[in-house]
């Protein structure tokens, strides 16, 4: 069976023994997503695909497509299709990235589209056909949604026997406020730009928070702003609901809901909309399965 659309590359594996003498083999394998960890971003600072403007969606799959398509130039960089621009994400950011590491810009910039523009952006290297690999990406959820609103919910808790380890936090200790962001040049002459939440920074008079953020392949001041109200974003204040789900008779995995749905979780009197974040099977040598799937969402 496919699970969540993907194939694995096994990439490591050992022999092991444990403390009743029995011996096993360990295999360790990536997801498709693995592929976009392959590659940089392989452009000078300041060339059009080092430094861009546009949606959320359509410059990751621009990113995709320069570095591991049809226009990376190179046969052994060429890993993969992307699925059409969608123009999603919310409104146009700027970024640049020149010679980093595709899977984390394209997770910076989801961030971005969640924190500045208050839109949920998830991406996916899908298994199309033996040996063929697609990049998707999705908006507001990975899966269906069967949150609270929906209209078709499918209810998380305590009290429906489905939900335990629930945790709700409220986390302000790593917020950052005030942010000085150093672009091109050298001392006195380096170029530096100052982004600032003063809601945040006054909310009380020991709560300014500062932080440094070295943006040396910038060669604009968008992008040197663009990166200042990335960092304010990343370090604001979240509210996070986790837990993990157990099947019940009515709530299966596979049956009522997938990978990447949305549900309605309620803890300690919050009700707050939840991804299916992860999903883990691990199967014995009897071939029964136990699967750990995790919750997160954000009030």
């Amino acid at each position: 069976e496919l699970q969540n659309e993907t194939a694995y590359f096994l990439q490591d594996w050992e022999f092991w023994t444990d403390s009743d003498g029995a011996e096993y083999i360990r295999l360790m394998a990536s997801d498709a997503n693995w592929l976009l960890d392959t590659a940089i971003v392989w452009a000078q600072s300041g060339t059009a695909n080092a430094s861009m403007t546009d949606h959320p969606d359509d410059m990751m799959k621009v990113i995709v497509e320069n570095e591991l398509g049809a226009t990376s130039g190179l046969v052994s960089r060429t890993k993969l299709t992307c699925a059409p621009e969608l123009g999603a994400g919310g409104a146009q950011i700027t970024k640049a990235f020149a010679y980093r590491n595709v899977l984390t810009v394209l997770q910076e910039i989801c961030e971005t589209a969640q924190e500045k523009n208050g839109v949920w952006l998830g991406f996916d290297v899908v298994r199309t056909a033996p040996g063929t690999f697609e990049f998707r990406t999705y908006t507001e959820r990975r899966g269906q949604d069967h949150g609270r609103a929906s209209g078709d919910p499918r209810l998380v808790g305590k009290q429906y026997g489905n939900l335990s380890q629930a945790v709700f936090g409220t986390y302000h200790a790593d917020e950052r406020n005030v942010v000085l962001v150093a672009g091109q040049g050298e001392e006195d002459a380096r170029t530096l730009v100052t982004r600032s939440n003063n809601e945040r920074m006054f909310a009380s008079k020991w709560n300014r928070r500062e932080y440094f953020k070295d943006s040396r392949d910038d060669s604009t001041t968008a992008a040197l702003e663009a990166d200042g109200d990335a960092a304010l974003d990343e370090f604001k204040p979240k509210q996070l609901l986790t837990g993990t789900l157990h099947d019940t008779p009515g709530m299966q995995y596979n049956v009522h809901y997938q990978f990447g749905d949305v549900l309605s979780v309620e803890a300690f009197g919050f009700y707050v909309d939840c991804h299916v974040k992860s999903v883990r099977v691990k199967v014995d040598q009897d071939g029964g399965e136990q699967l750990d799937i995790k919750l997160e969402g954000e009030l």
